[in-house]
C-alpha cells in the first residue's frame, strides 16, 4: 500500500507540474499577444499623429502663403493709390498754375487793348508787335499745356 500511495502522489505531482507549465505557457502567449497588440496600436496612433501634424503643417504653410499674398496685394494697392493721389495733386498744381498764368495773360491783353485805344498814333506799330508777341506767347503756353495733358 505504501508504494502505491507514493506512486499516486508522484503522478499527481508530475501532472500538477505539467499543468503549471502549460498554464505558464498560455499566460506567456496571452501576455505576448497583448504586448504585440499594444505595440501595434501605439505604432498606429503614432502614424495618425504624424499624418495630422503633416496636414496641420501643410495647412499652416498654405494659410501663411495666402496671408503673405494678401499683404503683398494690399501693399501694391496702397502704392498705386499713393502714386495716383500724388499725380492728381501734381496735375491740380499744374492746372492752378495754368489758370494763374492765363489770368495774367488776359490782364496783359486787357492792358494792351486799353493802351491801344488810348493812343492810335506812332506807337501803333510797337503795340501791334507787342500784341503779336503776346498772342504767340499764349499759343506757346496753350501748346505746352496740351503737351502736358497728353503726356498724362
Amino acid at each position: 500500500g505504501r508504494d502505491e500511495k507514493v506512486k499516486i502522489a508522484e503522478k499527481i505531482a508530475k501532472r500538477k507540474k505539467e499543468e503549471a507549465a502549460k498554464l505558464a505557457e498560455m499566460k506567456k502567449e496571452i501576455f505576448d499577444g497583448l504586448v504585440d497588440e499594444h505595440t501595434n496600436k501605439v505604432a498606429s496612433l503614432q502614424g495618425q499623429i504624424e499624418t495630422l501634424q503633416n496636414e496641420s503643417g501643410d495647412f499652416h504653410s498654405k494659410l501663411e502663403k495666402e496671408v503673405n499674398e494678401k499683404k503683398t496685394e494690399n501693399k501694391d494697392h496702397e502704392q498705386a493709390t499713393e502714386s495716383f493721389l500724388k499725380e492728381k495733386k501734381e496735375l491740380r498744381g499744374r492746372i492752378e498754375n495754368g489758370q494763374v498764368e492765363h489770368k495774367r495773360l488776359m490782364e496783359e491783353r486787357q492792358k494792351l487793348n486799353e493802351l491801344e485805344k488810348k493812343s492810335k498814333t506812332d506807337n501803333h506799330h510797337k503795340q501791334s508787335a507787342a500784341e503779336l508777341e503776346l498772342v504767340a506767347a499764349e499759343k506757346n503756353y496753350a501748346g505746352s499745356m496740351w503737351g502736358h495733358c497728353k503726356a498724362q
